[in-house]
């Protein structure tokens, strides 16, 4: 919930309990099949412990108890929100196994590196450019490109690589601090190289496309 809901429902004299429709990256701490509950820990949320919906209970309980094991998923349904904080999900409508190069959840687990993870002297990402970055993904990363492994870098940035055929190195590092990637790549065929910084807010994205799709016709 935006702050700017939050103010109007504290000015406006409603009840601050409200319920929205949800859909939420997290992933599964607990069940409790005696108690019906369920843990989920939404990513940059609050752990939070909700009843598991009894409409759902036979085909959802399967759905959980796997993705118990440790995996990130996506889940759908109606949450509840006091004071614009997440309270519990009153209902569970859809649960996705999310794919292990999922953005958000990768971003996600680079911001809770510590410092020093790398030798003793790595930076980790900050929580800020993280989810300005995921915000980015969101917004900008082109539908007919593969996703990037994506690795963080000694200075606090991130790395992103593509795993493409006709490329012996397809990369972009983004600057921390400067929010602007520099993107190299090398053919395989003939060793050409591409060495360019570009603007992820105005025209790197639809670079980074323009250079796959040639990669690939």
């Amino acid at each position: 919930m935006s702050g700017y809901r939050k103010r109007i429902l504290e000015a406006s004299g409603l009840p601050s309990e409200i319920t929205q429709s949800i859909a939420l990256k997290g992933r599964i701490f607990e069940i409790d099949l005696d108690k019906n509950t369920y843990g989920f820990d939404p990513l940059y949320q609050g752990k939070i412990i909700s009843v598991i919906p009894y409409d759902y209970q036979s085909n959802i309980v399967s759905e959980i108890t796997r993705s118990n094991q440790g995996g990130y998923i996506l889940l759908e349904g109606v949450g509840v929100y006091k004071e614009g904080v997440l309270t519990k999900i009153s209902e569970i409508s859809n649960i996705t196994e999310l794919d292990d190069m999922d953005v958000s959840v990768r971003l996600y687990e680079l911001a809770k590196l510590k410092p020093g993870w790398l030798e003793g002297v790595g930076v980790p990402p900050s929580l800020p450019f993280v989810k300005w970055l995921d915000e980015l993904f969101e917004l900008y990363y082109p539908a007919n490109i593969p996703l990037p492994y994506i690795y963080p870098t000694a200075e606090g940035g991130v790395s992103l690589e593509w795993d493409i055929d006709k490329f012996a190195e397809f990369s972009m590092e983004i600057d921390a601090e400067t929010h602007h990637g520099n993107l190299y790549g090398m053919y395989k065929l003939g060793g050409e190289e591409i060495d360019e910084d570009v603007d992820l807010i105005s025209d790197g994205w639809s670079r980074v496309s323009t250079l796959l799709d040639a990669e690939e016709a």
